[in-house]
C-alpha cells in the first residue's frame, strides 16, 4: 500500500485490510514522503498489529513505492492497494479460496467507484468484470476482457502470484504516470492459469486532488507513451504470442497513443509528443500499431483535418441512419 498525504482516508483503508476474513498476510505500507499525518496514523496501527510493516522513502511516486514493496514482500501472492480505497472484508478469502482450489496464478475481480463528486462514478463502469470461472491462460483472459470492453489496468482489481514478477523480472517503470497501463498486460500474458469474477470486492474512492482527478499535464502524455513502449518491448521479446493476444496488445498500444495525442492537443505540446514518439518507436512499429498515429507524426495538418471531419460529419451521419 503506497501512501502519500491521505491522512483523511488511511484509517478506513487500513481497517478494510486488517478486517479481512483471510488473515494470513503481511501489509507493507510504503510511505512515499508524506508531509501530513499519514505516517503517524499508519504507525499507530503497526504498533498494535505485527502483520504491518512500514517502509519510508522520499517522494518518488506510486511506481517506485510499489516496486519497493515488491522487493520487500515475503508473500507468495501480491495485491496492490491504495491508501484511500476500500476492500470488501471477504475479498482475500474469496480470491485465495479460488487460487488454491483451481491452482491459479492470477485472479481478476470487479470493483465500483464511490465519490462525493457528482457523476464521478460513471467513468468507472469498466471496473465490472464478467464471470470467467473456467481457468484459462492469462493472455486468453486478457483477450476476452478486452473483447468484452471489461479490461482495466488498475492493479487494485487483480491478485497474482509473486512468481510472475520474480521469474520475468517485472517491475513498474519509475518516474512515470500510467505505469500500470504498461505492466498489467504483461502480467496477464505471463500468467499460466487465470479467472475473472463478477464479485464486486474493491471500492475505488474518487476524490479531488488525487492522481486520477488532477489536471492533465505533459507528464501524463509521457506516461502513456512509455506504457505503449513497454508493451512494444514485451512483444519484441515474445515469440509465443497467439494472434488474438498480439492484436489485443496492439489495441492497447493504439488506445494509449491516441490518448496521448488527444491530451497533447489540449496542452498544445504536439511537437514535444512527436519528438517523444520518434524516440520510442520506429516507423514500421507505428504503422503496425496505428496508421493514424503515423499520420499524426508525418502529416499533422491532414490528421487534424480528418479528426475534424470525423467529429462533425460522422455524428450527423449517425443521426440520419438512426432516423
Amino acid at each position: 500500500m503506497p501512501i502519500y498525504n491521505v491522512d483523511n482516508y488511511i484509517s478506513d483503508a487500513i481497517e478494510s485490510i486488517l478486517g479481512q476474513e483471510f488473515n494470513n498476510f503481511e501489509l507493507i505500507i510504503i510511505n512515499d514522503g508524506s508531509t501530513d499525518n499519514s505516517l503517524s496514523i499508519a504507525a499507530n496501527y503497526a504498533n498494535t498489529d505485527n502483520r504491518i510493516r512500514i517502509i519510508s522513502q522520499q517522494n518518488l511516486g506510486p511506481s517506485a513505492a510499489r516496486n519497493l514493496g515488491l522487493k520487500n514482500s515475503a508473500g507468495s501472492y501480491i495485491y496492490f492497494f491504495d491508501g484511500d480505497d476500500l476492500l470488501e472484508l471477504d475479498a482475500l478469502a474469496i480470491c485465495i479460496r479460488s487460487i488454491f482450489k483451481l491452482k491459479l496464478d492470477l485472479i481478476v475481480f470487479s470493483g465500483r467507484a464511490f465519490s462525493s463528486i457528482p457523476g464521478a462514478e460513471k467513468h468507472f463502469n469498466f471496473y465490472q468484470k464478467p464471470d470467467i470461472c473456467r481457468p484459462t491462460t492469462g493472455s486468453g483472459l486478457f483477450t476476452r476482457l478486452v473483447r468484452a470492453n471489461a479490461y482495466s489496468p488498475s492493479p487494485c482489481l487483480y491478485l497474482f502470484s509473486k512468481k510472475i514478477i520474480d521469474q520475468n523480472n517485472l517491475y513498474f517503470d519509475e518516474g512515470y504516470l500510467h505505469e500500470d497501463e504498461g505492466l498489467t498486460p504483461i502480467i496477464f500474458c505471463c500468467a499460466q492459469k487465470a479467472i475473472s469474477l463478477s464479485n464486486i470486492l474493491f471500492k475505488r474512492r474518487v476524490r479531488e486532488n488525487s492522481i486520477m482527478t488532477t489536471n492533465v499535464t505533459f507528464h501524463n502524455v509521457e506516461g502513456l507513451v512509455q506504457s505503449a513502449s513497454k508493451i512494444q518491448e514485451f512483444i519484441k521479446q515474445s515469440n509465443h504470442l497467439k494472434e488474438e493476444t498480439y492484436r489485443a496488445l496492439k489495441g492497447e498500444q493504439r488506445r494509449l497513443l491516441r490518448r496521448s495525442i488527444k491530451s497533447s492537443e489540449k496542452l498544445n505540446t504536439d511537437k514535444l509528443l512527436i519528438n517523444l514518439m520518434h524516440c520510442k518507436f520506429n516507423v514500421c512499429e507505428l504503422l503496425d500499431i496505428d496508421p493514424a498515429v503515423l499520420l499524426f507524426l508525418k502529416f499533422r495538418l491532414i490528421y487534424t483535418m480528418l479528426r475534424s471531419i470525423k467529429q462533425y460529419v460522422y455524428p450527423k451521419t449517425k443521426i440520419i441512419i438512426l432516423l
